[in-house]
């Protein structure tokens, strides 16, 4: 195994970036997700991106609220 990591950054126009770094880990592949947003969107996007992540993981997303 590399111990190299990889890193993305993503723009929108003049929206803030979301950054992914991926490293390699014991177990598999360890991703750190950076989304720099406005104070008043964090928790709304914190929300979008746990039920991404999730599916990742291979667990179901939690329904719309």
């Amino acid at each position: 195994m590399s111990n190299t990591s990889s890193a993305a950054l993503l723009t929108a126009g003049t929206r803030p970036a979301v950054r992914f770094e991926l490293s390699p880990a014991s177990d598999g592949t360890e991703l750190v997700l950076i989304d720099e947003v406005e104070p008043s969107a964090a928790a709304r996007n914190a929300v979008g991106w746990e039920g991404c992540l999730d599916l990742l993981e291979g667990r179901p997303s939690a329904p719309d609220q």
